[in-house]
């Protein structure tokens, strides 16, 4: 019985492990996902893939006095982007700075510690280290609205860190 249940285990990590990979790597571009994903197969699912992508709601983008309103600090502090792929396309220059976004939780780990952020126009990763791993995700989140502040990280991949716990929060 033990020895099922670890493979069953293993089978799951190794799954999530590559639905993390292809997120993070493809970027937000679905079409191009299932074609890379397909190479070589013969296999067609970017039909599949593009109905799935196409199912995920829109999200509004996210006003300054909203983000004002919710309790974090916005005045000479982060930068607040309406939009994700605003940071994917000026990656460079938001560098090592601190952001505000918003958007609908996609994945995240078992534990809650990182999870992958969407809005509509993008999917990023958001990881939470030191400090804010005293208040990580409830378990079952994906799908909820959550803003996040943190540090824009560009290698080895584009992602926000969060340091304190109290830079993010549900919103709904």
């Amino acid at each position: 019985m033990t020895k099922t249940v670890w493979i069953i285990g293993a089978i799951i990590v190794v799954g999530v492990g590559i639905a993390a990979g292809i997120i993070f790597a493809g970027g937000n571009d679905a079409p191009a996902i299932a074609a890379t994903a397909t190479k070589g197969t013969g296999a067609d699912l970017s039909q599949p893939t593009v109905a799935v992508a196409a199912q995920i709601a829109p999200v509004a983008t996210v006003q300054t006095a909203e983000l004002a309103d919710s309790g974090f600090n916005t005045e000479a502090g982060p930068i607040v982007l309406e939009t994700l792929d605003e940071l994917f396309a000026n990656a460079a220059s938001y560098s090592n700075k601190a952001v505000v976004v918003r958007g609908t939780i996609v994945t995240q780990c078992i534990s809650g510690c990182t999870f992958s952020l969407e809005d509509g126009t993008a999917v990023i990763a958001v990881e939470l280290i030191d400090d804010a791993l005293d208040n990580v995700l409830d378990k079952g989140s994906v799908g909820r609205r959550v803003e996040v502040r943190g540090t824009v990280e560009t290698s080895p991949q584009l992602v926000i860190v969060i340091e304190d716990p109290e830079d993010w929060n549900y919103i709904n």
